[in-house]
């Protein structure tokens, strides 16, 4: 499944990226939701939307992500966001079953405050990501 394969490769990418890991303390890297009382600073990377491009016979797939730093402190998600800006923005994926990576860049950038469950802010700083792969 092409949502499968890219939410892997994009994990695998953030995972692995020592200066991102550093700063967050660990692999703190959740897809769609963290686990109930994550670590003081977290990445989570959801799906927005997209799909199929349909343009030409061969398969391309263009999909949006929205990926973002998540602290107790602005200033800490800021610098979460900095290090997935560096790994992603005009980076490249590897995804299994897929030739070519065309193209990884930040769109729009995200920015909101929630409050967990003990009342604290947490502080959501990120980006919207778009990827496009298609087959060999």
């Amino acid at each position: 499944m092409p949502v499968t394969a890219l939410e892997t490769a994009l994990y695998t990418k953030l995972a692995n990226t020592s200066a991102l890991t550093t700063e967050l303390g660990g692999t703190y890297v959740y897809n769609t939701n963290a686990p109930q009382n994550p670590p003081a600073k977290y990445v989570v990377f959801q799906y927005q939307g997209g799909g199929d491009v349909n343009d030409t016979k061969q398969r391309s797939r263009n999909v949006l992500y929205a990926v973002y730093g998540v602290a107790q402190g602005r200033a800490a998600a800021a610098a979460v966001d900095g290090q997935i800006d560096t790994a992603l923005h005009l980076g490249s994926l590897t995804v299994s079953g897929w030739a070519n990576n065309l193209w990884l860049a930040r769109e729009r950038d995200v920015n909101f405050t929630e409050q967990d469950s003990t009342g604290r802010p947490r502080h959501r700083i990120g980006g919207f990501y778009r990827a496009i792969i298609d087959e060999d």
